[in-house]
């Protein structure tokens, strides 16, 4: 602020002289309008006229300015120190806050307001098992067999189902499909059958029932056990050219 004050009259002179030396304000148009401000000679000289009186009248009202500028000042430190005194004469810890509610419990408001702000809660932990249920450990004892039921059989029922699948897989459909695996041998086994797709493995098996039939082509030997085909478990067969058969 003093410097300002300091160099306030001084600047104000200068600005003075230059507003009266024709001179002076020639060579500021003239070098406004080399920088492209003034468009001509007239509006240049008009626009530093307007600056430099603005300049003058700013610097003339600069002490209500500063004055407002010292009154925050002021009241900022003021302020500052009002709070460091407070810092300094309060305890804020812990202990000052719960001595000073003690100091005030007989208070019935202060009791009310404890009462009403106290809240207690039960404290557990979440352990790995938490989200699990608790194994209740019981004695194994002899338990009483289920009885074995015998599902009802429907004979209409199984008659329409072989209906069904007679009419999608005739004996003519069964045949050709056995007869096309023994490719010019006399027997092949389970293992030759391919079983790419469901209907290789539904034919294959009906034909190990067609087998039984004196009308069938051919014959087949099943054993009693299975073996593992292509992802099937199938029971191990031998398929054979049934003799006097025309297709042999």
């Amino acid at each position: 602020f003093i410097l300002v004050s300091f160099l306030r009259t001084p600047i104000q002179e200068i600005l003075n002289d230059w507003s009266r030396d024709d001179r002076v304000l020639l060579q500021i148009v003239n070098s406004g309008i080399h920088a492209r401000v003034f468009s001509d000679e007239e509006a240049g000289h008009e626009e530093t006229m307007r600056m430099i009186t603005w300049i003058i009248d700013e610097y003339d009202n600069l002490d209500g300015l500063l004055a407002a500028i010292d009154s925050r000042h002021t009241q900022y430190t003021v302020a500052t120190m009002e709070k460091i005194r407070y810092e300094l004469n309060v305890d804020n810890s812990a202990r000052g806050k719960l001595a000073h509610i003690l100091k005030n419990a007989g208070d019935p408001d202060v009791l009310h307001a404890m009462q009403e702000g106290l809240r207690c809660y039960r404290h557990q932990y979440v352990a790995n098992g938490s989200l699990y249920t608790n194994v209740k450990r019981t004695k194994r004892s002899e338990g009483k067999p289920l009885a074995a039921s015998r599902a009802n059989q429907n004979p209409e029922a199984m008659k329409k189902f072989l209906e069904r699948v007679r009419n999608q897989y005739p004996n003519r459909r069964i045949d050709q499909y056995i007869l096309s695996l023994f490719q010019g041998k006399d027997t092949f086994t389970t293992i030759d059958a391919p079983m790419k797709t469901q209907e290789e493995f539904i034919l294959f098996l009906l034909g190990t029932i067609r087998a039984n039939e004196k009308s069938a082509p051919y014959t087949a030997t099943i054993d009693d056990t299975y073996v593992m085909h292509e992802g099937c478990s199938l029971p191990s067969c031998v398929f054979e050219i049934r003799k006097g058969s025309a297709a042999k």
